[in-house]
């Protein structure tokens, strides 16, 4: 409760400080954020019903609701970049004192809370290789999303590694309201580990992925460690088809 009176001080501030200095892309206080009464009621709720879900189940909280504390907080960082230059003196100090408290929230309650129910979750299941029914996997993304229309259209896949899934949200949204075309998000079941030469490696045409004595993965045999080789494995669907590192 201390946390939560403190950040409604800041809430007062802030708002004054927009008010004077027209700072209205400064919305750093939390209870516009990732803990107003609405918000942070909803995450709790959301994080009660992790704890009580199943293998079953685990996958679609993330993909329905957690994001939205993910973005908030990105938000937050990005307001309070912007704050350290437009503000000065006792306001700058108040941020930053927001700043430290939203920290503590996000990272000692949320992310707390939520990696300990993860963990709990699936360590009856990471032995026997840890797949969730009804949530398409990484390792058959060419198979299922690539393959069926690849044949009669021109097809790019852009991977950017370590793309939170709420800025793929956001990104998404963007797409729907300014632009003509349409966009479509979902998620996947990541290969495990989740690193990322074996997430890039799954998302090759293959039919088996193994990994030798040195850790490197191979897809139906083939070196996949570098952008010459996963080219190599492409074109062994389409000489056509090309991969690229920008």
């Amino acid at each position: 409760m201390r946390i939560l009176s403190r950040l409604r001080r800041y809430s007062k501030l802030s708002k004054a400080a927009e008010h004077q200095n027209g700072m209205t892309d400064i919305p750093i206080c939390m209870t516009g954020c990732i803990i107003s009464p609405k918000c942070r009621s909803s995450t709790t709720s959301i994080l009660r019903d992790f704890i009580m879900a199943d293998m079953t189940t685990c996958g679609k909280p993330t993909a329905k609701d957690l994001y939205i504390m993910d973005t908030y907080y990105r938000r937050l960082h990005i307001a309070f970049r912007k704050s350290l230059v437009s503000t000065s003196g006792t306001l700058d100090d108040l941020f930053r004192g927001a700043i430290v408290t939203a920290e503590k929230i996000y990272k000692n309650w949320y992310l707390s809370e939520l990696n300990g129910q993860w963990c709990d979750l699936i360590k009856d299941y990471i032995c026997d290789g840890f797949a969730l029914d009804g949530i398409s996997y990484q390792k058959d993304f060419y198979k299922s999303n690539i393959k069926p229309i690849a044949s009669d259209s021109r097809v790019f896949v852009i991977i950017s590694d370590a793309l939170r899934y709420e800025v793929a949200m956001e990104l998404n949204e963007k797409l729907l309201r300014e632009t003509n075309g349409t966009a479509k998000l979902t998620a996947m079941q990541s290969v495990f580990p989740s690193v990322t030469k074996f997430g890039m490696a799954a998302l090759l045409p293959h039919d088996e992925l193994t990994v030798n004595d040195d850790m490197k993965i191979l897809c139906d045999g083939l070196p996949t460690e570098s952008t010459e080789n996963r080219d190599k494995i492409l074109k062994r669907c389409s000489p056509k088809k090309l991969c690229h590192n920008i």
